[in-house]
């Protein structure tokens, strides 16, 4: 192997540790972004107990990725208006909330686009009979929701800044 293959290697895994580094900042620091991940984990169980059909399973797949996406968009604008920001800024204040508010309404469509996937009555009642009628589901439904509940609200958050 040529030096140059293993430079564009060496090359290509630094910018993948990066890009992991920036989404574990993102899960470390901002709770929005756990509460994405864990509805995420949610709606993906329930989405195959309520037996999907492929595309409207893809249809949720490229929501999770969006939403998440644009809360770490926001996370970034955040940080970089802070870096050039001392003190109360209107529009360091305006750049924060139109970011926010950006995954606001991702996170909202999504929503609605679940309710519409999911609204069929009777495959709802079907879908939650089953956990009902399966004990070990419920137990297992019932941890996770602890765990969610410890992962959203009591998650230890590090030091903001980069990490070398």
């Amino acid at each position: 192997m040529s030096n140059r293959y293993i430079e564009d290697v060496s090359s290509l895994a630094k910018s993948f540790s990066y890009a992991f580094r920036g989404f574990r900042f993102a899960v470390d620091n901002e709770r929005n972004m756990r509460i994405h991940l864990s509805m995420t984990v949610l709606v993906t169980e329930f989405a195959v107990i309520y037996r999907l059909k492929i595309v409207e399973f893809v249809i949720l797949l490229i929501l999770f990725g969006l939403v998440i996406t644009a809360e770490m968009i926001n996370t970034a604008i955040e940080a970089l208006v802070n870096l050039n920001t001392k003190g109360y800024d209107t529009l360091a204040r305006i750049a924060k909330d139109v970011a926010a508010g950006a995954v606001l309404v991702l996170a909202v469509t999504s929503a609605i686009v679940g309710i519409l996937l999911f609204g069929n009555l009777q495959k709802l009642q079907a879908g939650l009979l089953f956990i009902w009628e399966h004990p070990a589901l419920i137990v297992i439904l019932l941890a996770e929701l602890a765990f969610i509940w410890l992962f959203v609200f009591r998650w230890e958050k590090r030091k903001k800044g980069p990490r070398k």
